[in-house]
């Protein structure tokens, strides 16, 4: 007993040693004791080790006062900690160093990442779906919030989701609520005001759309978008569902429109060349 005790603890402290090594390696011989055990903790709590030191040493490149280096790495373990992606936040991280921002605006931006994951999964974690989806939607949210969506419109957008939802199967209600948020956060990114994207899906549930109208109606959408203004775009939707179309009805009235705007530049085409071929008869008469 008393030898396997002592192998257990030589492996340990060999463990510690590597592990030791390995950040004493990778970081300067300025960094402080606080900032290489953090680094530690961090590599324990299950982050890349070449992430966590990466991180530093790019903090220490640039610069960064000890005390702004130590509340990066407490951003990421809380959101490690709160079962949020650490991804997002270390790539703010790395965002705001490559543009220079200044360490405290860096440590500012990695915690509003933070916090906006943490609304995004909260939210998701309200609708009843499983782990793994319950987290795609909370990328899909926070990305929304990223784009422009405000937190009291993605609460009203949620609301009407949990009483659409609340008879339906999970895959039933994990993928009305996918098509949901992935409509919203298409919606924002192209520049639709987050009260007017938060009607307009609001709206498409209260009308009993499925998963497959709510694709329907964003590939529409985007398709649109390109060409109108897509604030205007939303808007119009939004009534045309209130008036009772269905997401198919938006489309093909959306390729109605597309068709109407392509015969008149080619009537205007045409007529352009009809006035070029009577300009040449009669410069000939003459």
């Amino acid at each position: 007993m008393k030898t396997l005790t002592a192998v257990l603890m030589m492996l340990l402290l060999g463990a510690s040693g590597v592990l030791a090594d390995e950040v004493d390696e990778g970081l300067s011989s300025r960094a402080s004791l606080e900032l290489k055990n953090n680094t530690r903790e961090m590599i324990r709590l299950g982050i890349s080790k070449d992430d966590a030191i990466e991180m530093v040493q790019l903090m220490e490149r640039s610069r960064f006062q000890n005390q702004e280096m130590i509340e990066a790495q407490n951003v990421v373990m809380e959101a490690r900690g709160q079962g949020l992606p650490e991804g997002p936040v270390m790539s703010k991280a790395r965002e705001g160093i490559a543009k220079q921002v200044g360490d405290k605006a860096v440590v500012q931006a990695m915690e509003q990442v933070r916090s906006r994951y943490a609304f995004a999964y909260a939210q998701a974690s309200k609708m009843s779906l499983s782990r793994n989806q319950a987290n795609r939607l909370g990328d899909i949210i926070a990305q929304g919030l990223a784009a422009g969506m405000t937190e009291k419109d993605m609460d009203a957008v949620r609301d009407q989701l949990q009483l659409r939802t609340r008879l339906m199967t999970r895959n039933q209600a994990e993928e009305l609520a996918l098509e949901t948020c992935n409509t919203v956060r298409t919606m924002a990114r192209v520049g639709v005001r987050s009260a007017n994207a938060a009607d307009l899906v609001s709206e498409a549930l209260q009308n009993n759309y499925q998963a497959r109208e709510m694709k329907t109606l964003r590939h529409s959408f985007m398709h649109r978008s390109s060409n109108e203004n897509p604030d205007k775009l939303a808007a119009g939707y939004a009534r045309g569902i209130r008036a009772g179309m269905s997401a198919d009805g938006l489309a093909e009235a959306g390729r109605g429109q597309s068709a109407a705007d392509g015969k008149g530049a080619s009537g205007g085409s045409a007529g352009g060349g009809n006035g070029g071929s009577g300009g040449g008869a009669g410069n000939g008469g003459k």
